[in-house]
């Protein structure tokens, strides 16, 4: 089938472009979107491409920013 081959082409091609232009989100993008979906944060949005804002109380009550304050305290009180 040359026209479904050649509609699959052009929609590729044409996905390409508003991606390389930045309408719509490469794979990468899309895997990353989806896993800030997730997030168990509420106050988290994305305001734009690279810009993310969150509830600061609630960044700071995370597992991982919680090891994080704990391996700086233990840096800063050894020296």
């Amino acid at each position: 089938m040359p026209q479904v081959d050649a509609v699959k082409s052009k929609k590729s091609l044409f996905e390409s472009v508003m991606s390389f232009l930045g309408f719509i989100p490469t794979a990468e993008e899309a895997e990353i979107l989806t896993q800030l979906r997730s997030q168990e944060s509420s106050s988290m949005k994305v305001l734009g491409r690279g810009t993310l804002v969150m509830d600061v109380t609630q960044a700071r009550s995370t597992k991982k920013s919680k090891e994080f304050i704990a391996k700086v305290e233990r840096i800063v009180h050894q020296g």
